[in-house]
């Protein structure tokens, strides 16, 4: 943990950096790239002060839900040297322990944060550290959309404002009221690889590096994600980044929402004993339950609101199906929808484009 460095600010940019270490004589201080990643919970702020930039500098602040893009690096002890100076610690910045997130899995790093004694309200950034910023942003392949909105003093729209939920807080399921009560801009049946597991009253989903297996649920997007957030980490027993006591980890993954399409998502991934608990070999809650069906038919006739002939005609009209024997069976309605859903013909997606509704919610 102690030689990987995560970089959010003007350290991306490397030719920045040796150029500060060779003036400042650190000639052996060197960063070695490692992975992209995001430190989550948090997010770019300015409210900072630096004489030496004549304005602002970059600082990091809690916010559930949001993600600070940036690199991990590995570092010897003569960077640490070299780090430390050119951050004023721990007398202006301080050195934490911190948890990002690369490719769903943890890793333990360590970054720096202004003292908290040190901070104040909006501090405009320079043009010059901006552009420091920038650069070493572009070089990495990172978006500057959360920089630029901090540099105006605006809190940024969370990089990711959607779930993915395959239990008890699905539509229809006991728990799904927690959701919709912070307003859904969406909701699409989706599927990502996994295992489930049957814990009794509600399931948990794993990861495998063996046989590919898929778990099948729902892709919400939320609009007030940052309190769904809070209330869905309390419910899952998540007590936070890097603590190992939770029942359930929060972490990030990809989802498949139809025809190729993929969303990047929150989701609880099971952490408890596994020994013992059966996998749903299905990998779907509703199917196990014996709900498929009902709900399926439930959520087409809602979509269709009496029309589902038209719905059809739609589909098919629009050229949404890969397959022409599937367009025909479904636009003569020699299949039902219900049943071409579930079959896997066409995607809730699809579906919702020729309804013109996102956030379908059967009765």
């Amino acid at each position: 943990m102690g030689n990987l460095y995560f970089a959010y600010g003007s350290n991306l940019n490397l030719e920045h950096l040796h150029d500060w270490c060779r003036s400042h004589g650190f000639t052996a201080a060197e960063l070695h790239p490692k992975y992209q990643a995001c430190l989550p919970d948090h997010e770019l702020v300015f409210n900072y002060g630096s004489s030496r930039w004549d304005g602002g500098v970059l600082n990091l602040r809690r916010r559930p839900g949001q993600l600070v893009e940036g690199m991990v690096f590995e570092a010897d002890e003569q960077t640490w040297k070299a780090l430390d100076r050119k951050e004023g610690a721990p007398a202006c910045y301080e050195r934490f322990e911190a948890t990002v997130l690369c490719d769903g899995e943890e890793l333990q790093v360590r970054t720096y944060r202004v003292v908290p004694d040190k901070t104040s309200d909006f501090v405009e950034p320079s043009s010059p550290y901006i552009e420091v910023v920038r650069k070493g942003l572009y070089d990495w392949k990172l978006r500057d959309t959360m920089l630029m909105a901090a540099a105006r003093g605006e809190r940024p729209r969370h990089q990711v404002d959607g779930v993915f939920v395959y239990g008890t807080l699905m539509r229809g399921e006991g728990r799904f009221h927690l959701l919709e009560r912070y307003g859904l801009k969406c909701s699409l049946l989706a599927e990502t690889p996994g295992i489930l597991l049957d814990l009794g009253d509600f399931p948990g989903i794993v990861f495998s590096r063996g046989p590919e297996r898929w778990v099948q649920g729902e892709f919400c997007r939320i609009r007030r994600i940052e309190d769904a957030i809070r209330i869905l980490d309390q419910c899952e027993g998540f007590t936070g980044f890097g603590n190992a006591g939770s029942l359930y980890r929060r972490t990030l993954i990809l989802v498949g929402v139809g025809e190729g399409r993929v969303r990047r998502a929150w989701t609880y991934v099971y952490n408890g004993p596994k020994d013992g608990s059966p996998i749903i070999e299905c990998g779907d809650w509703r199917l196990f339950h014996g709900k498929k069906m009902p709900f399926l038919e439930g959520l087409c006739a809602t979509h269709a609101a009496g029309n589902e002939e038209t719905i059809a005609q739609r589909l098919a009209a629009r050229d949404m199906f890969a397959d022409e024997h599937d367009r025909l069976v479904i636009a003569s309605k020699l299949l039902p929808l219900a049943r071409a859903l579930e079959q896997g013909r066409f995607s809730e997606r699809r579906l919702a484009q020729a309804s013109g509704k996102w956030t379908v919610v059967p009765v």
